[in-house]
Formats: C-alpha cells, structure tokens, sequence
C-alpha cells in the first residue's frame, strides 16, 4: 500500500543523492549498484577523451559472449540547478558518441556497446524526453533514461545498505521505513534472507558475530557530538512528538541539550520579530534596493550594448572607406 511516508523517504533518498557531485555520484553510487546487479566488471572513466562515457559495465553471458553497457552521468531535470538549454547540445552530441564509439575490451577486442544509459539524480521531465528522444538514435539502438527515482528503487532492490551510507543523521531521524526493523545481521546469519516477511519477523537479538562493521563497533570508543541541526517547524514538531518524548520517557530525560519548550519559546520570539512591522519594512526595502539594483544593472548593460554597437558600425565604416579608395 502506497503512502505518505514513500513520498517523503523517496525525497530524503533523492536529496542524498543530489547533493553528490557527478563523479561521486557514477563512483560512489552508480558503480557500486550495477556491480551489485551480477554485472562482471564496472570501470569508472570519466574524463574530458572518454567521449561521453563515465561508466563501463560489462555483463559476460554464457554462450552469448559480452555485453557492455554504457552510463553517462548529467546532474539534468527536475529541480537541478544546471541550466537544461545551456548542456542539452553538448549533451545530446556525447551520447550519440557513446552509442558510436566502440568500447576497448581487456581482451584487446573492441566493441560497440549494447546499451546506452543517460543518469541523471534529478527525475527527468516529460519535457525534457520529448526534445531529447528522437535525437538519441543510432541505427537499431536508443538512449535509455536512469534518473533519481529509477535508481533509488534499483539501490532498494539489489543494494539497499547503500542507501543507509549516503544518510546524514538528520536524514535517517526523518525517516519513515519498515525495513529498518530488520536485524539484518541475524536473518543473513540464519540465511532467511529472503524465507521470512520482515514486516511479520522482528528480533531485538544483539548479533554482532561476523562482520567487520559489527566488529569495528564492538571495539570502537564513542563521543558525544554536539550539532546545531536546522529543521522545519513541520519537522521539529513531528520528531519531537514521535522521537524525543518517546526517548525522553525511556531516559528519564530530555535527550537535548535544551527541553523543548524552550526551543518552541526562542522559535515564537524569533518569528514574532520576523513579522513584526519593523522587520517586515527593512525586509521590504531591501527588496526595493534589489529591484533598483537589478533594474539599474539592466540599463548599464544596455547603454554598454549600445555603445559597443555604436563603436563596431564606425570602424565597419571608416573600413569601408579605405577600400574604397
């Protein structure tokens, strides 16, 4: 059954994996989820002479011989701050370069690639396949698109510790996911992995035989950090009901460094001058000093425009002059 908290995980996951550059995103993530899909050998080549290709991954099929796959990684599409106009040429011209290019082998053989991946974060727009769709051919084969929720939904599937690493601890107190209730340890160890309903199994059994990580935190000495974290008045107020009253009654005390009613007292104070109308003049000149700012600007440019064309028409007529004669 669908719900609310799909939506909001699948934007936690998203926003993770936005925040990553391009080449973190096709190391750090991309790669590590087509090895985890039975794929032989997945290179990272990004690079200015690999023309288009940032990924490699080469699946061996018996009796079939060598299938590659290519992946070319843009931060395109929904809510991305990358201008779609600005790199749409650019782009459209690598990856007609992946689908043309033949790949080099490690058996010194060279072949065209079998598929052709455009990645992408972001979620990309309906828009944005129609203008790109019909330009992404090359003899039988096409472009396949793999943006932000297509990759998150294959990371759930063949590779979700994954989506646990790319988690800031603000992220992971947001969350809203069953799956979390595994003791994932104790059902690989018992081998259920895929016998028992996690949603109808739950152990709180400590097993921490086996593992590195489950090593390293048995040996490990921990600190308490203290962190400023900005959230939503929305946020606070879900996590403070559900998280911190709930810790607060196991504890036998708040886990923040401030109750929560004072944190609510400086948040009212804070808005309360927010609104105020002495505030709210300076905000409004402000924006009057940046609308004047901009529309001075605008006018500069045009004088300057204007001066340059000015300057070019009469040295193109003092030009003309001397030719003739």
């Amino acid at each position: 059954m669908y719900s609310h908290d799909d939506d909001s995980n699948l934007n936690l996951y998203l926003k993770a994996i936005q925040a990553l550059k391009e080449d973190d995103f096709s190391k750090n993530v991309l790669k590590p989820l087509f090895e985890s899909m039975s794929f032989s050998r997945v290179d990272f080549v990004g690079g200015p002479y690999e023309y288009g290709k940032d990924l490699v991954a080469i699946h061996d099929i018996p009796l079939k011989g060598t299938c590659i796959y290519v992946i070319q990684t843009k931060k395109i599409g929904e809510k991305s701050n990358t201008s779609e106009k600005n790199i749409l040429s650019d782009l459209i011209l690598q990856l007609r370069q992946c689908l043309s290019k033949k790949v080099k082998l490690h058996n010194g053989f060279e072949q065209l690639p079998d598929y052709v991946y455009l990645a992408s974060p972001f979620q990309i727009s309906q828009r944005l396949l129609s203008e790109i769709h019909e330009q992404l051919r090359f003899g039988d084969k096409n472009v396949e698109i793999l943006d932000g929720p297509q990759v998150i939904e294959l990371i759930k599937k063949y590779k979700p510790l994954l989506l646990e690493n790319l988690l800031s601890i603000s992220d992971k107190l947001q969350l809203h996911d069953v799956q979390q209730l595994n003791n994932l340890e104790l059902i690989a160890a018992l081998n259920q992995k895929y016998s028992i309903d996690e949603l109808n199994c739950y152990s709180d059994l400590a097993f921490f035989m086996g593992t590195i990580d489950s090593n390293i935190l048995l040996d490990s000495t921990f600190s308490i950090k203290k962190e400023n974290i900005i959230l939503s008045k929305g946020s606070w107020d879900l996590l403070n009901k559900e998280v911190f009253r709930s810790l607060e009654k196991i504890l036998g005390y708040y886990p923040l460094t401030q109750p929560s009613d004072v944190i609510d007292d400086a948040y009212n104070k804070a808005m309360l001058k927010f609104k105020s109308k002495t505030n709210q003049k300076i905000k409004k000149d402000i924006d009057q000093v940046q609308q004047l700012i901009s529309t001075n600007t605008q006018s500069i440019n045009r004088i300057v425009s204007y001066i340059d064309s000015s300057i070019n028409g009469m040295l193109s007529l003092g030009s003309d002059s001397v030719i003739c004669l």
